[in-house]
């Protein structure tokens, strides 16, 4: 078992809603890991803008930035291409339904002007913001770490932004508590290293809008205690703690906190709350195989027995060569199958699905 000994801010936030998702088991669930077009592409989002921030040339143009997205995108795609399951989303052009404008976005995001060393004063008479890069910053206890997109110094005083590949604000209107959060750590990451207070923090969403968060420094103080002192309750918590199994109850799954979570299929807390509470869970099943049948068209149809009512999954044959646990079934077999169409009591594999088979 492995101690959480440093995690992002981001990623403790997500370890703060589900603490089971950083503890490394061995899983008995047969599967290939599989991918979504969104998460691959935020990736290449990710790693082109910390390029930009790293790279030794003096500026970065678009027609470099361009290039080096097209370059780390070649390269997931061919990652991608090699694999049994994930091979399914390319090309991610289209596999992902915002790839246009997330590529518009994160361009223009890694266009920028001189660097500036940390050691450097502001040049405040040219009256220009002047950007600064991060390598990571890591909090003084070694608990909590962060690669800030960007920082900007300027006239106007010190801005935190971070990019995200997505929608900043809930349904009602308000910034996600869990972004809020990361840029008040952020900003405490920033505090403890540079000693200097940040003026703004701004969140830049995937259309490049900016949102900025009000906030006042004892918060930033507040976020960086809470989380230390979490992540070292936790820490101790696993440490003394014999069993993966024994640590369940730490577990909070919610429609949220599990949607896209790439353990769910292996957690035995989100697969119990599925069946008591009352939640708009992700389209999973689980199930004992009654039967299946090849169908003439090449495709198959796995039938289930009582223990789910007698419903049954459809899968077209162009998606048959994407599932190779499909070949590996036979009556008796236990299987979970992520992000399925349910219609009635017919259930038919999407782009998206996933069969696993559980190993007893």
């Amino acid at each position: 078992m492995e101690v959480i000994r440093s995690v992002s801010p981001s990623k403790y936030l997500a370890a703060k809603r589900c603490p089971l998702s950083f503890i490394a088991s061995k899983s008995n669930i047969w599967q290939f890991n599989p991918a979504t077009a969104a998460a691959i592409v935020g990736t290449v989002i990710h790693r082109l803008i910390e390029w930009s921030g790293k790279s030794n040339d003096n500026e970065i143009t678009s027609g470099q930035a361009e290039a080096k997205f097209d370059e780390l995108l070649a390269a997931a795609e061919a990652k991608l291409a090699a694999h049994p399951v994930n091979r399914r989303l390319v090309p991610l052009s289209v596999t992902d339904s915002r790839f246009p404008e997330k590529r518009h976005s994160a361009i223009k995001a890694s266009v920028r002007g001189p660097k500036q060393k940390r050691s450097d004063k502001p040049n405040y008479s040219s009256g220009k913001t002047l950007f600064m890069y991060e390598e990571g910053l890591m909090s003084k206890d070694g608990l909590v770490y962060g690669e800030i997109d960007k920082l900007v110094d300027g006239p106007h005083g010190l801005t935190i932004y971070d990019k995200k590949t997505c929608h900043v604000l809930d349904d009602e209107g308000y910034v996600k508590d869990e972004y809020r959060m990361q840029l008040l750590l952020y900003a405490g990451l920033v505090y403890e290293d540079m000693g200097k207070v940040a003026d703004r923090l701004v969140l830049v969403d995937r259309d490049d809008r900016e949102t900025d968060i009000r906030f006042e420094f004892q918060e930033v103080l507040d976020a960086m205690t809470v989380a230390s002192r979490w992540l070292t309750a936790l820490n101790k918590k696993i440490q003394l703690t014999p069993s993966v199994g024994q640590l369940l109850y730490l577990a909070q799954p919610s429609q949220d906190a599990c949607r896209f979570c790439p353990a769910r299929v292996a957690c035995p807390a989100y697969w119990n709350a599925r069946k008591e509470l009352n939640e708009e869970w992700p389209d999973d099943v689980e199930f004992v195989v009654d039967s299946f049948l090849r169908l003439g068209n090449g495709g198959m149809l796995v039938k289930s027995r009582p223990l789910s009512l007698g419903r049954t999954i459809r899968v077209f044959p162009e998606f048959i060569e994407y599932q190779p646990a499909l070949g590996l079934i036979e009556a008796g077999s236990r299987i979970r199958v992520t992000d399925v169409k349910t219609t009635g009591l017919q259930r038919t594999l999407t782009k998206r699905s996933v069969v696993y088979i559980i190993k007893s």
